[in-house]
């Protein structure tokens, strides 16, 4: 996939987030917020040549940009995306803690794409 790709199918997961079906299931709406995530940030690095190819490729990825931008908000949300994906293994994430969850997974997805078009 290219970097346009990967922002056209990180706004189809948080779509498919906020659908009625993932409403009443924490576990998927974890794990569409987390591919929405995870999307996001392939795209930046696919546009930037930076490896993605693994969990902890997008993490230094994000960790780079973090850095590079003097931006602590995109690792703070990135991780909070990773506690969902945990979350959809798990279930330790109450309805309130997803909802808050998915706020920042959606700002996080808004701002990488900026940097993407």
């Amino acid at each position: 996939m290219n970097p346009r790709e990967h922002v056209a199918a990180a706004f189809d997961f948080l779509e498919l987030a906020d659908g009625p079906i993932a409403e009443r299931n924490g576990l998927l709406r974890s794990e569409l917020l987390w591919c929405a995530a995870a999307h996001a940030i392939k795209a930046v690095a696919k546009r930037r040549g930076w490896r993605n190819e693994s969990h902890a490729d997008l993490f230094q990825a994000v960790g780079r940009l973090a850095r590079n931008r003097r931006n602590r908000d995109l690792l703070d949300w990135f991780n909070l995306a990773s506690l969902l994906h945990r979350n959809m293994y798990e279930g330790d994430l109450d309805d309130r803690a997803i909802a808050r969850y998915h706020r920042q997974a959606r700002r996080l997805v808004h701002h990488l794409s900026e940097m993407v078009n």
